[in-house]
């Protein structure tokens, strides 16, 4: 069982993963693919 402790780590985990996703891809610039 997990603690509330290591939810919201997990949480604040993916939420830095997303931000750092979008903030590596800046809108208006070409994205490679």
């Amino acid at each position: 069982m997990m603690s509330q402790e290591d939810k919201s780590f997990s949480g604040t985990i993916k939420l830095t993963s997303t931000l750092t996703e979008v903030l590596c891809v800046h809108p208006g610039e070409p994205a490679a693919q």
